[in-house]
Parts: C-alpha cells; sequence; structure tokens
C-alpha cells in the first residue's frame, strides 16, 4: 500500500469515526441531561412524600380531620359553601394558611423548575401535577386570594404549570379569589 492510499484510508477512518462518534457523543450528553432531570424531578417528589412538605400536608390534612367522615364531600359538592368553609378557617387558623402558602411555594418551586426545563416535565405530570390539581381544586380560590394580597405576582403561577401538564381545566387564578 503506497502513503498516498495509506494517508486516504486513514483519512476516511477518520471521518467515519468522527461521523458516528459525535452524534454517539451528543446522544451520550442529552441522555444525561435527561437523567439529571428526572433525579432533580424526583427530588421533589422525595419532598412531597417524606420531607417537610409532607409535614406541612399532614397540618392541613389534621386540620379537616375534626370534621365527621362525609361531611366534607357533602360541602365539597356545594362550591360556594365550600370556599365559604375554607375562607373561614383560613381567617381563623393562621398556621393553616401558613401551610397553605408553604404548599404553594413548593409547587412554585417545582413547576418553575419544569418550565425552565431543569425538571423532567413527564415525570412531574406522572409523580406531581395530579396533586397540584387536586389542591387547586379545593383551595384554587384561596390561593388566589392570597396572591391578590401579596406582594409576589408570581405567587401560585408554577402550581398553574403543574396543573396545565394535567390538560385539565382546573385553574388557581385570581378570577377564583373567595
Amino acid at each position: 500500500m503506497s502513503t498516498a492510499s495509506y494517508k486516504k484510508f486513514v483519512d476516511i477512518i477518520g471521518v467515519t469515526i468522527a461521523a458516528i462518534g459525535v452524534p454517539l457523543f451528543f446522544f451520550g450528553q442529552f441522555q444525561e441531561v435527561k437523567r439529571e432531570r428526572i433525579n432533580r424531578t424526583l427530588d421533589y417528589v422525595e419532598e412531597y412524600s417524606r420531607g417537610e412538605i409532607y409535614q406541612v400536608r399532614r397540618d392541613i390534612f389534621e386540620i379537616w380531620s375534626s370534621f365527621p367522615v362525609g361531611y366534607l364531600s357533602d360541602l365539597k359538592a356545594n362550591n360556594a359553601v365550600w370556599n365559604k368553609l375554607v375562607s373561614d378557617i383560613a381567617a381563623t387558623n393562621p398556621s393553616f394558611t401558613e401551610a397553605v402558602i408553604d404548599l404553594v411555594a413548593f409547587f412554585d418551586t417545582v413547576g418553575n423548575c419544569v418550565s425552565v426545563g431543569e425538571c423532567h416535565a413527564a415525570t412531574a405530570t406522572d409523580l406531581i401535577s395530579n396533586q397540584a390539581v387536586i389542591f387547586c381544586d379545593l383551595y384554587g380560590p384561596l390561593v388566589a386570594s392570597i396572591s391578590s394580597q401579596s406582594a409576589l405576582s408570581s405567587f401560585g403561577d408554577g402550581l398553574q404549570v403543574l396543573v396545565d401538564l394535567t390538560q385539565t381545566e382546573t385553574a388557581c387564578s385570581a378570577t377564583q379569589s373567595i
């Protein structure tokens, strides 16, 4: 084999390796970024399930546990009555309002993480968004009321991002306020 043909052979091998290696490198990078986004989202799921947010959720639940079984589901059937009850509890129980604010702040953090691409949307949809929908359904008007009184104009925006991932009609907006 002559030097020219050997050089041409080496060039072809080099181009072939680059043509295969570059896309593989970028695919590996893409997979790593996706894995990091999923892990970040799973960290939030862990916090929701076992961390401080779990305790906040328990604090909210304890308030409702004092009502007779079945009473709340009957009330929830009438949104106006339910919203009045939630408003009355929030007005008389600052720890309830604080717990709702903490939970909205958590959902805002996760929703904002998803919207900027730092968290994995599909994982958030599967593991957190349905909880956000339930939360908005129960406390949306209270969230909107707190938001309208808050200096943070973005209060509840991340929560709405999570709700929107589920493609439901639920909204936590200022138009719902108590």
